[in-house]
């Protein structure tokens, strides 16, 4: 899920905030166990449209991460969790389909998002979400 609003300082720049959440299951292993990812994080971005359809932003980010799995312990399986608030950035490419011209545009848009955040109170290396997404944009 991912909300975005800011503001298009001219033609060709504009800034804006994007929060997004992302929620995954089994797609990797804790310690040879299914495992769940989920984040959010809420981005800054500076962004560039070019020929009135290409979308490219970068930003910093604050955001949450945690992975919740079961590790073996003894002779059973224990619940285990990784998490914390974390800085990071984010970025996104887009291509709009729609408007052209000056002034307001507005079209259906394609988007692939990568959001790196970094855990502050762990050595862990971070999480990561790579998602794509679609729909309408006035921008």
């Amino acid at each position: 899920m991912e909300v975005r609003a800011g503001a298009q300082l001219s033609d060709l720049w504009s800034v804006l905030y994007q929060g997004s959440a992302a929620y995954g299951t089994q797609v990797f292993t804790l310690y040879g166990e299914p495992a769940q990812l989920i984040t959010h994080s809420s981005s800054f971005l500076g962004e560039v449209t070019l020929a009135d359809m290409v979308q490219i932003a970068l930003g910093p980010s604050l955001g949450f991460g945690s992975i919740h799995g079961r590790t073996h312990v003894g002779g059973g399986r224990a619940p285990q969790f990784y998490g914390g608030m974390g800085v990071g950035f984010s970025h996104r490419v887009a291509v709009t389909w729609g408007g052209t011209g000056t002034g307001t545009r507005q079209g259906f848009s394609l988007a692939l998002n990568l959001d790196a955040l970094w855990l502050v109170e762990h050595g862990n290396p971070g999480f990561g979400s790579l998602r794509l997404a679609f729909g309408w944009e006035s921008f």
